[in-house]
């Protein structure tokens, strides 16, 4: 088990700190490149809707992922990413439901969102 900072979860009780890095221990590869594709908000989703999961702060899975061993990089945009494989179990449940998610038709969204509503003649 990490060595755990329990000063820097403020958000979490002991036993969703528990939940949480259990969860992290068991669902992700690590991996020795930042994997810039799945920033912390994608995870902390992908968290949010496991069976135990709950709503995380993005800057609380940050701190777990790093007590976890992850090594975190902090993007220009203010984008977290850590050095996590695509193969690892938590993405691949989350491509599983994305893809579940849709009706097997291609939608166009704009930026609110919504897809575009065509008239139709």
């Amino acid at each position: 088990m990490p060595n755990r900072n329990l000063d820097n979860w403020p958000y979490l009780t002991e036993t969703q700190r528990d939940i949480l890095c259990h969860w992290i221990e068991e669902n992700f590869i690590s991996i020795q490149s930042i994997n810039c594709d799945r920033p912390v908000s994608i995870i902390s989703q992908v968290f949010a809707k496991s069976p135990h999961g709950f709503r995380v702060p993005d800057t609380v899975m940050c701190d777990a992922m790093a007590d976890c061993g992850y090594r975190v990089h902090k993007s220009r945009r203010d984008e977290y990413f850590f050095n996590i494989s695509e193969k690892s179990p938590a993405l691949q449940e989350w491509y599983r439901l994305c893809s579940s998610s849709r009706d097997g038709k291609r939608h166009i969204y704009a930026g609110g969102g919504e897809p575009w509503k065509y008239p139709h003649p």
